[in-house]
C-alpha cells in the first residue's frame, strides 16, 4: 500500500484536479480549471514534486505518481 505524503489544503485541490483529468494536465489547464494563479500553481507543483506526489513530463504536463 502506497503512503501518500501529507499535503496542504491547496495541494489537495491540485491533486483532486489531476485525479479528475486523467492524472495529466498542463499548467495552463490547471489555471483554467482552478482559482489559483499561474505562480501559485507553480509553487504548489514544485512542492508536490519534492514530496514525490507528481512529476513533470517531457511535454510539461504534470502527472500523479
Amino acid at each position: 500500500e502506497k503512503i501518500t505524503p501529507k499535503m496542504t489544503k491547496e495541494e489537495g485541490e491540485i491533486y483532486k484536479l489531476l485525479q479528475k483529468n486523467d492524472r495529466n494536465l498542463g499548467l495552463d489547464e490547471m489555471v483554467e480549471l482552478s482559482d489559483f494563479s499561474p505562480s501559485q500553481i507553480s509553487v504548489l507543483l514544485l512542492n508536490m514534486e519534492f514530496k514525490g506526489i507528481v512529476k513533470r513530463s517531457a511535454q510539461n504536463h504534470y502527472l500523479l505518481l
